[in-house]
């Protein structure tokens, strides 16, 4: 399985760098793949939400160590204001701990943006609607791009070599 894994990573990988699912889902055929885009759509929503929740929680980090909000009393009561950069003077003590807080503000970012995404994904139709792809009506840019290796591997390997697991 490996080796497919290692077509499949390779394939869209290359694909992705070269722009060919823009040309195909985009292009002038873009209708032919429409079937294939409509089983894929709703699984980009949990990753967008990832993305989107890691990058605003970084940014959020980062405003908290450098500027940021603050909490200031107005008649007794707490009111939220901006702290201007350019009123702080920051000593280079503060500097080095800001940047050395960095890799732990990204790590921690992208931890919640991984979690969320893993939490809203919904993996069994995934995995399903992943399956069905490449046999829909019309065109698929994954049939396109896999097809052939796959085919070409999978009569490279010996009828008899199925079934037997290569970890024993």
């Amino acid at each position: 399985m490996d080796m497919f894994w290692k077509i499949l990573n390779d394939k869209m990988y290359t694909a992705a760098i070269e722009g060919r699912h823009k040309r195909s889902w985009n292009g002038p055929n873009k209708n032919d793949y429409e079937p294939e885009l409509a089983r894929l759509r709703p699984h980009f929503k949990p990753i967008v939400w990832g993305v989107c929740s890691a990058i605003s929680l970084f940014v959020s980090f980062r405003i908290n160590r450098v500027g940021g909000f603050t909490r200031a009393a107005d008649n007794g009561r707490f009111i939220w204001e901006w702290k201007s950069t350019k009123t702080m003077q920051h000593t280079k003590q503060q500097v080095k701990e800001g940047l050395a807080s960095l890799p732990s503000d990204f790590l921690l970012s992208a931890l919640m943006g991984s979690s969320i995404s893993f939490f809203l994904s919904d993996f069994s139709k995934m995995e399903a609607d992943i399956q069905i792809v490449p046999l829909v009506k019309g065109r698929s840019f994954i049939s396109d791009e896999l097809c052939t290796d796959f085919i070409t591997k999978y009569n490279r390997i010996p009828p008899q070599q199925w079934g037997k697991s290569t970890n024993s």
